[in-house]
């Protein structure tokens, strides 16, 4: 194809791209349709090790998924991994709570001691004697 572009004449040769014809990927009005593939040399890709919801596959080099092959443990086995992890997140726990419960009385105390300075120095006779009832009872 002769073009021109500002004067200067040129012949421009399309690129030419050799296409393989895939299998029918279904139908179009009643017409076969098919995937065109380009012909070319594929690019090895790295292998990679990756987990999805937790099972463990791996990319081959032509991009394919593979799953993976899983070490097999006994049941004994696994519960005496998931107890070793388990007990000190458990007991863990169970201090974090005791501590939280402790710092909570503490606060409610305090609170219920500055209620109570503030109605003795507002003289209300009827809520210094709530507060401490509700002291007696903390």
């Amino acid at each position: 194809m002769k073009l021109m572009y500002r004067g200067v004449a040129y012949e421009y040769t399309h690129p030419t791209l050799e296409i393989t014809e895939g299998e029918i990927a279904g139908k179009y009005r009643g017409q076969p349709w098919q995937r065109h593939y380009l012909k070319h040399i594929p690019v090895p890709q790295p292998t990679m090790n990756l987990m999805y919801r937790g099972v463990a596959y791996s990319k081959n080099q032509l991009g394919a998924g593979e799953k993976q092959n899983l070490v097999q443990t006994t049941t004994s086995q696994a519960v005496a991994v998931a107890k070793a992890d388990v007990v000190p997140l458990i007991r863990n726990r169970y201090r974090l709570s005791a501590e939280l419960s402790k710092v909570h009385h503490m606060n409610v105390q305090r609170i219920l001691e500055h209620r109570l300075e503030v109605a003795r120095s507002q003289g209300n006779a009827s809520l210094v004697k709530m507060l401490e009832a509700e002291r007696e009872y903390i």
